[in-house]
């Protein structure tokens, strides 16, 4: 018990640095590509909505877009984790890594091996 309170001790005693992962380049190149991402797909939807709307100049059509794209992120999320809970790990990794890998068969056919082989019973 006192050990635990020790450490605690000498951890609190150092100061935390939020900026501190900033430090290691290829987590500036992460975030960065994480951003790049996200503004994409940001410009991607107002310009799918625009052109919607320039071609029917009808606001209904526009939500029916919007509904849409919309209907998948609320049906799939629960179905999709259910079947992660309660089936195996392999499979449903190896299709989430799928983009990730895609370039290089090798190294994805090499990763499904890996993770089914070190599954937790």
């Amino acid at each position: 018990m006192v050990l635990v309170t020790q450490i605690t001790k000498k951890q609190s005693a150092m100061p935390y640095n939020s900026y501190e992962p900033f430090l290691y380049p290829a987590y500036r190149r992460y975030v960065l590509g994480v951003n790049v991402v996200k503004i994409s797909v940001a410009i991607q939807g107002v310009a799918i909505a625009w052109e919607i709307y320039v071609r029917t100049d009808d606001v209904l059509a526009l939500g029916m877009v919007g509904l849409v794209q919309a209907i998948p992120m609320l049906i799939f999320p629960l179905p999709g984790g259910y079947l992660a809970d309660v089936g195996p790990e392999g499979p449903w990794c190896c299709c989430t890594t799928w983009q990730v890998h895609h370039p290089n068969r090798h190294t994805f056919q090499a990763n499904c091996k890996t993770v089914a082989s070190t599954r937790v019973h």
